[in-house]
C-alpha cells in the first residue's frame, strides 16, 4: 500500500485479505532498480548465464514443435504435466539416485510455483515451517505469504546439522507448536553456497521422520557440481517423507518457466489439484519443447558445459576476494551459483548497499535470507555474491570495487565509530524478490 501521513492512496487498501500483509516490497527493491544499469557490476542476481545454451538447437525444437504439433502444443493440457515430459523428469532425477515413475510428478510453472503449492497445501495461519539459517527469499516469501511462522535451525559448512535440527524440532514439540515442513536447499545452498554432506543426509531424515515432519528438498543447483558426482538426492532414501522440487530454470533455460514436484501419491493428488486450482495447467507448448530438447539433444552434454561456465566464474570471484577483500571470509562453494562471504568484524552489509551501489557494484545483504525478525548480527555482516551471470572480467572488476566501499567503511568507522555506518534509510528485508534477486 503506498500511504501519506496515514492517508491510503489505495482505494482497496480495506478490502485486501489479512494474508497480503506479508507481500510488501522494500526499499532495497529501489536501489536494485539502479543497479540494473549496465554501469553497474550486479553480483546480486541469480539469473542463469545462457551463452552455453546452442540457440541454434533451441530454434530448431521450436520451429520443428510448432510446425508438426503447434496445434496440441498451443492447445490446453494435463493439470498434472505433459507425460512425455514427466517420464523425462524421471530420467534427470536419476542422476541423483532417485527412482520414480511419471505418476509421481506433477509439472508446475517453475518450481516457485512447486513451492507455493506444497504451502498451500500443508500450511495454515500460524503453522511453523523449520528451515536453514539462512534461507532462500524466494522461499520465505511464499511462507510469509501463507502467514507460517519460519523458524530458523543452524546450518554449517556441511549443511544442515542434524543435531540442531532435532533440538530445534524438540523445542517446537515441547511449546506444543505445529510444524508442518522442513524446508531445505541441500546442494551448493542460496544462499550459503554450502552441501549438505552424504553423512548427514540419512541422519536428517530420520531426524524428520521421527518428529513426524514433511521435508520439502528444493534442488535447483543438484546437478551443477563443479568436480564431483551429484550427491544421492534425499527423495533417494526416503520417497514417502521427502517432496522433492526440480527446475530446469538452472539447466536449460529460466523463461520458459518449468518446475516440478515428485511427491508421495496422495500429497501429489492434493498438488494436482491445487495447481489446477491456480492456473488449470501448465504450459503445454513450454513442456513439449522441453521434452523435445532432452530427446533429441546430449542434456547430460550441456549441464557439463554449464558446469564449466560457472566453474569459472567461481574461480574469477574467489580469487578476486582473496586478492582485493582478503578481510573478508567467505564459502567456497562445489556448485551452484553463489558465495556467502562475512565482512570484518564491525561492517554492516545492509547499511553499506546504497553506497556500494553508488561506487557501481551490488550484492543482496545477509538480512533479505532470514525471517523477519531474526537475522541478527549473523544478517547483518553476511552478504550473497553471485557469480552466475557477469564476465570473470565483470567479477573481478566488481569485486575490486566492493573493496573500495569495504575499506572506506573501515576508515569511516576508525574515525567515527560503529554507529556512524548505519542507515535507517534501507530496510532490512527482501520482503518480495524477483527473479533477478531470487
Amino acid at each position: 500500500m503506498d500511504e501519506v501521513r496515514g492517508t491510503t492512496l489505495d482505494r482497496w487498501s480495506t478490502r485486501y485479505a489479512a494474508r497480503t500483509r506479508g507481500m510488501s516490497a522494500s526499499q532495497i527493491r529501489a536501489l536494485f532498480a539502479v543497479a540494473s544499469r549496465p554501469e553497474v557490476v550486479s553480483l546480486a542476481g541469480g539469473m542463469p548465464n545462457l551463452t552455453a545454451l546452442p540457440m541454434d538447437a533451441v530454434a530448431e525444437v521450436v520451429h520443428d514443435l510448432v510446425a508438426g504439433a503447434g496445434a496440441t502444443a498451443l492447445q490446453y493440457g494435463s493439470g498434472q504435466g505433459d507425460p512425455a515430459l514427466r517420464e523425462a523428469i524421471c530420467a534427470v532425477m536419476a542422476e541423483e539416485g532417485i527412482s520414480a515413475h511419471a505418476d509421481d510428478v506433477v509439472v508446475t510453472t517453475g518450481s516457485q510455483q512447486a513451492l507455493d503449492l506444497v504451502t498451500r497445501v500443508f500450511c495454515d495461519p500460524g503453522d511453523v515451517v523449520v528451515a536453514e539459517a539462512p534461507s532462500y527469499v524466494g522461499a520465505l516469501g511464499v511462507f510469509r505469504a501463507y502467514q507460517a511462522e519460519v523458524v530458523h535451525t543452524p546450518m554449517d559448512e556441511d549443511g544442515l546439522d542434524p543435531d540442531a535440527l532435532d533440538r530445534t524440532l524438540s523445542a517446537l514439540r515441547s511449546a506444543g507448536r505445529a510444524v508442518k515442513l522442513l524446508y531445505t536447499v541441500p546442494n551448493f545452498h542460496n544462499p550459503a553456497g554450502v552441501t549438505l554432506s552424504a553423512a548427514r543426509r540419512p541422519r536428517v531424515l530420520e531426524v524428520a521422520r521421527r518428529h513426524d515432519v514433511l521435508v520439502l528438498e528444493d534442488n535447483p543447483y543438484g546437478l551443477l557440481g563443479f568436480d564431483d558426482d551429484p550427491l544421492p538426492a534425499l527423495r533417494s532414501m526416503d520417497d514417502e517423507g521427502v517432496v522433492y522440487l526440480g527446475s530446469f530454470s538452472k539447466t536449460f533455460a529460466p523463461g520458459l518457466r518449468v518446475g516440478w514436484a515428485a511427491a508421495p501419491h496422495a500429497v501429489r493428488d492434493k498438488l494436482v489439484l491445487a495447481s489446477e486450482s491456480a492456473i488449470l495447467c501448465p504450459s503445454s507448448f513450454s513442456q513439449m519443447a522441453i521434452q523435445r530438447y532432452l530427446s533429441g539433444h546430449d542434456w547430460r552434454h550441456q549441464i557439463k558445459l554449464y558446469r564449466e561456465l560457472y566453474r569459472d566464474r567461481r574461480d574469477a570471484l574467489v580469487e578476486a576476494l582473496g586478492t582485493h577483500l582478503p578481510a573478508a571470509t567467505w564459502t567456497v562453494p562445489r556448485g551452484g551459483f553463489y558465495v556467502w562471504a562475512e565482512l570484518p568484524e564491525g561492517l554492516d552489509a545492509q547499511a553499506m548497499l546504497p553506497r556500494a551501489v553508488t561506487a557501481r557494484v551490488a550484492y543482496v545483504p545477509g538480512t533479505a535470507f532470514y525471517a523477519e525478525g531474526s537475522a541478527g548480527a549473523a544478517g547483518r555482516s553476511h552478504l550473497r555474491l553471485s557469480y552466475c551471470y557477469p564476465t570473470p572480467e565483470r567479477i573481478t572488476e566488481g569485486v575490486r570495487r566492493l573493496a573500495g566501499v569495504v575499506d572506506a567503511e573501515l576508515e569511516l568507522m576508525d574515525t567515527f565509530g560503529a554507529q556512524a555506518l548505519h542507515s535507517p534509510a534501507v530496510s532490512a528485508e527482501v520482503r518480495s524478490p524477483g527473479p533477478d534477486l531470487a
